[in-house]
């Protein structure tokens, strides 16, 4: 009895430092020493999408991005059952899922993902890749070989990616996301990149810059000069083609990104169709057809537990005020002026809009700040959930063993019993075995 109370006190002691300060430490700071708690579990990673490493204040068509300077982008070499391999492009969504076109995979045996880099030539000096083989992937059911519609898949890497400044991943789009009609965007690739037949593939990722164009209901702009046939521009978003701007053979799977300059990050719209093969592909001025994204955010949720990004909350208010006017009345007599006071209400509508910050996993503990090591809830003393900070990247961990709850003293998973803040609960949880009983 008397170890439990020193360990309540020592516990509600360290609380109203904490709360004094204003600031949080680690109850275990050291990397190594964490390993028992961390090291069974596989974490969330709160990490805010869409940043890019170097915006570019001008983009021509078909130039060579600065190294790294788009963080999400995967470099896919696809095996097939014949042996031969081909090339695609992808984009990081989660430390475990890359989205890419489902012809990506088709036949596919095994899929080589290279992230971090910028040259992927096997003599590579790009010191941060990373490389996986993945042999799971699943393709959206409705696609079939050749379907400009729901041309979409999603390729689980073995284990997390590590992300860093470069491998981050890229904001999905809001499920109700606008059509986009007129915006800018951002192709991205490796693929064939000039009108020189036999050319090859580029060492180095590009982009070019379109603008998106009509692919309403069936018969849109897009769908009448694209000559593939009727497609639902609910699936699809096109491109302008024009001047060079395409994506070729090669860049199939790779992302259409749209920079949202309120948020200052960009959300992967779009998953390049079939690139065309030809050595007239850059001058063909046929549209830029992709998948439209948006339509399969519910669909990627269910098949990844990729929480959708909620779309900011505006409110709107009434505030009444109250205006004062003084009229004077005219007089024939030798009497006082007299005045009279109107009131005249005003109402006045007040937009307020909540904006929360977009990431990968809503969560509201941040680490911006913070020590390396590991945090309990802040929020709740008998929590399952704890967090680890590294690098200013938070990892989210549950208590894996029933009844278990994160005891901050110990910094590690215990008993309800023997945690502080949950001992009311487990009094109640006694008293009903009792009354079972």
């Amino acid at each position: 009895m008397k170890l439990a109370f020193l360990v309540f006190f020592l516990a509600t002691l360290l609380a109203a430092v904490l709360g004094q300060t204003g600031e949080f430490y680690p109850c275990k700071a050291d990397v190594f020493s964490a390993r028992a708690v961390l090291l069974h579990q596989e974490p969330k990673v709160n990490v805010q999408c869409g940043v890019a490493n170097q915006m570019s204040s001008r983009i021509v068509a078909g130039s060579v991005v600065t190294p790294n300077e788009f963080p999400w982008m995967a470099f896919l070499r696809i095996t097939f059952w014949s042996g031969d391999s081909a090339m695609c492009g992808g984009t990081v969504i989660d430390g475990r899922w890359i989205l890419t076109a489902a012809h990506c995979t088709f036949g596919a045996v095994s899929i080589t993902v290279i992230l971090g880099a910028h040259d992927i030539t096997l003599s590579s000096s790009d010191a941060n890749r990373q490389e996986f083989t993945s042999h799971k992937w699943i393709v959206h059911p409705s696609w079939s070989y050749g379907d400009v519609e729901n041309d979409i898949a999603i390729i689980e890497l073995p284990f997390p990616a590590t992300f860093s400044e470069y491998v981050r991943p890229a904001c999905l789009p809001y499920v109700d996301d606008p059509n986009q009609l007129g915006n800018p965007v951002t192709l991205l690739g490796w693929g064939n990149y000039s009108s020189i037949p036999d050319s090859g593939f580029s060492t180095y990722l590009r982009k070019t810059l379109t603008t998106v164009i009509s692919s309403a209901g069936t018969t849109g702009q897009c769908q009448q000069q694209s000559g593939v046939g009727s497609f639902s521009g609910d699936k699809i978003i096109c491109s302008d083609g024009s001047q060079g701007r395409r994506f070729c053979y090669g860049d199939d799977g790779g992302p259409m990104n749209f920079y949202d300059s309120y948020w200052g990050t960009y959300s992967v719209v779009g998953i390049a169709w079939i690139g065309d093969k030809s050595s007239d592909c850059q001058n063909s001025r046929l549209p830029n057809i992709y998948t439209r994204v948006s339509y399969y955010v519910n669909w990627i949720y269910n098949n990844t537990d990729i929480v959708p990004t909620p779309r900011p909350v505006t409110t709107t208010t009434t505030t009444t005020t109250t205006t004062t006017t003084t009229t004077t009345r005219p007089t024939t007599t030798t009497r006082p002026t007299t005045t009279t006071p109107t009131t005249t209400p005003t109402t006045t509508p007040t937009t307020t809009t909540t904006t929360p910050t977009p990431t990968s996993y809503p969560s509201g503990f941040d680490c911006k700040g913070k020590p390396n090591g590991v945090y309990p809830n802040p929020w709740d003393d008998c929590s399952r959930t704890f967090f680890y900070c590294s690098n200013e990247y938070v990892y989210e961990y549950v208590c894996p063993d029933a009844g278990t709850v994160f005891n901050e003293v110990l910094c590690e998973c215990d008993f309800t019993e023997n945690v502080a803040g949950c001992w009311d609960e487990h009094q109640r949880t006694e008293e009903f075995t009792c009354y079972m009983i």
